[in-house]
């Protein structure tokens, strides 16, 4: 038996192996989230790139909890530079009528914001990002 020792303390957020599964040098066999750190990503549209920047405080509020306690707070800290995709809005034809299809999409990309965590918090749990106004 061999034993895999952490460098770090924290919570196990991801297993990326199964027993008796052979690894490889390099290989990610654990994802580790310290306790005191907890990191999220969220959708950007577009145009709203130019309201939100690395650095920026905002407040995040868990839709489990809205209302009850305060939000968190916590700071954007990256925004990718490649569109996440998008999300798109269609409006079927109507043969009879003559109506035409209606697409619009709007292009989305990452943003990533720490902050810290109590007990409460878990991997996956829904929240809403609102930016802070200084």
């Amino acid at each position: 038996d061999e034993t895999m020792t952490s460098t770090v303390a924290g919570v196990v957020a991801s297993v990326n192996l199964s027993a008796g599964q052979s690894v490889a040098k390099g290989d990610v066999l654990l994802t580790v989230y310290p306790p005191d750190t907890y990191a999220i990503a969220f959708a950007i549209d577009e145009d709203l790139l130019g309201t939100v920047a690395v650095g920026d405080a905002v407040s995040v509020t868990f839709q489990w909890n809205e209302g009850d306690v305060p939000a968190v707070q916590g700071t954007v800290t990256g925004i990718s530079y490649v569109s996440a995709g998008s999300e798109s809005d269609t409006a079927a034809a109507n043969t009879q009528t003559g109506s035409t299809t209606t697409t619009s999409s709007t292009t989305q990309y990452t943003g990533y914001v720490t902050f810290k965590a109590d007990d409460t918090v878990r991997e996956g749990m829904s929240v809403t990002v609102t930016t802070v106004v200084e």
